[in-house]
């Protein structure tokens, strides 16, 4: 029976200067799972998910993903940096082909957002909803979500959870 272990971190040790932020981590990734990282600010989970989507070295240990992972991230930072471009068009960038085009629909009309409106003239929190749609339209194994109810109305939030 093959596996479904996805990722692995073994003996894992990250540290920023003399802040050691994990020492001896191990985590274990299966198909389907779903993890939430709770806990105070500091204590690394930012940290977790940079060294999963791979944008933060080890300072020591072994990272294991299985071939070609697909991992998909919103960062609490996010930025959109065209902000000459439509939500449509911005929606585009993440589309492998055209037959993928329907997910613009949906994810703009679940989210509450106009696809014809340039990036400029949306809010803050309108522009994470862009954000957010970019990390759910491209199909992952690994969806990393930093705090993506930041900035959102109550009939999103419930929309999200749903999906």
């Amino acid at each position: 029976m093959p596996s479904d272990l996805i990722f692995s971190l073994r003996e894992v040790d990250i540290r920023f200067g003399k802040k050691e932020i994990f020492n001896n981590l191990n985590l274990n990734i299966h198909r389907g799972d779903l993890i939430a990282l709770v806990g105070k600010n500091g204590v690394g989970k930012t940290t977790l998910m940079k060294i999963i989507f791979g944008t933060q070295d080890l300072d020591n240990g072994e990272l294991w993903s299985y071939p070609n992972l697909q991992v998909s991230y919103f960062s609490q930072n996010f930025e959109i940096i065209d902000s000459n471009k439509t939500v449509e068009q911005e929606l585009l960038s993440v589309l492998k082909n055209d037959d993928e085009k329907y997910k613009i629909n949906i994810y703009c009309s679940n989210l509450n957002l106009t696809k014809e409106i340039k990036i400029r003239n949306l809010s803050g929190g309108q522009r994470r909803r862009v954000g957010l749609a970019k990390s759910l339209i491209p199909e992952a194994d690994i969806m990393l979500l930093d705090e993506p109810t930041n900035h959102l109305d109550l009939e999103c939030i419930e929309w999200l959870e749903q999906h």
